[in-house]
């Protein structure tokens, strides 16, 4: 069972993070923070403070410089990344009398670490009924709560961090001028390979054949649409497999699956999308004793032409055919 003391360790150092991340997003000027992040504190404190926030985004017209609010406690927030009593004093004075009737209590939730000092106007403090003392609040004042809050608060906040912390993260994270930020999936996509073979001298040499080209760049574009995970699993049937009397390199399943450790059902998973597109076929067969022989065949002739040369001329299949390196079919033009 997770302890307490770990629950509230892991609040605290998501907490932290996010506060670090604010911090570096105010140095460089991004200080608007979006719905997500908005909809992320509201959550959070309404957890640790008993509120029932809600977002007044829909109705931004109506509530100038007002995020939050709780019709019941008649309490209204503003979240916001800037920490300066500028930002305060502005807040308060967007206040209408229409707010007022509505809400009794307003808090400036500070994303980040608050100001030690606030020179907050007098009359704008008096007429919003505002204490600085109790109404600007910080993440150090939601650690703070978290350290004491009860196993009923500390479930449903580890609910909203593991269910929101990614999203807010990213919201948090300044885009580059080529519209990409840090964690984007982007960073992970593997880049489409686009190095054709520029000449198949070598092969062509190799068997004293006539160009090949045109073959093999066929091939060469067929094999850079597909994932590189999944030209792994090409790779490694060309390594282990065997040509068969069809000319074609197979592999049994079962085999196949203890060399990658997994399960022969989640291998036929794995394989479903090679066996879609017709470059690696499942072939369902029994031996003379009805005993499962089934087999994972590579069906395109162009490519089994290649894995047979690679064989024979002892060049790295996997180099060749994950990293889709072609220049081992090819010679310098100017040799």
């Amino acid at each position: 069972m997770i302890s307490r003391g770990f629950i509230i360790g892991q609040l605290i150092d998501d907490l932290a993070l996010l506060q670090q991340k604010i911090t570096f997003r105010n140095k460089i000027g991004y200080l608007d923070l979006t719905k997500v992040c908005e909809d992320f504190f509201k959550e959070i404190l309404n957890v640790i403070l008993d509120f029932n926030l809600s977002n007044l985004n829909a109705n931004r017209s109506n509530e100038p410089g007002l995020d939050l609010g709780d019709l019941h406690n008649k309490i209204a927030v503003q979240i916001t990344s800037q920490r300066k009593t500028e930002k305060i004093n502005d807040t308060l004075r967007k206040i209408s009398n229409e707010n007022r009737l509505i809400y009794d209590r307003f808090i400036v939730f500070i994303i980040g670490q608050k100001q030690n000092f606030y020179a907050i106007d007098p009359a704008l403090a008096t007429t919003n009924n505002f204490d600085k003392d109790k109404d600007i609040i910080d993440i150090d004042f939601l650690i703070k709560n978290i350290a004491v809050a009860d196993e009923l608060k500390l479930t449903a906040l580890q609910g909203i961090f593991r269910r929101e912390m990614r999203n807010v993260v990213v919201e948090l994270e300044p885009v580059n001028s080529e519209g990409d930020f840090e964690s984007s999936i982007y960073n992970f996509i593997e880049t489409v390979p686009n190095t054709p073979p520029k000449n198949t001298a070598v092969y062509d040499r190799f068997y004293s054949a006539p160009s090949h080209q045109e073959y093999f760049l066929k091939l060469y574009n067929e094999l850079a649409e597909i994932p590189r995970a999944q030209r792994e699993y090409i790779a490694v049937i060309a390594e282990r497999g065997n040509l068969n009397d069809r000319n074609r390199y197979e592999i049994h399943c079962t085999k196949l699956a203890s060399i990658l450790g997994v399960p022969e059902e989640k291998l036929f998973k794995s394989l479903s999308y090679l066996d879609d597109i017709n470059i690696v076929r499942f072939d369902k067969n029994s031996d003379e004793f009805e005993r499962a022989n089934n087999k994972y065949v590579i069906r395109p002739e162009e490519l089994n032409t290649l894995i047979k040369y690679l064989h024979e001329a002892s060049i790295n299949i996997r180099k060749t055919i994950v990293t889709l390196n072609f220049s081992i079919l090819q010679e310098d033009e100017q040799n």
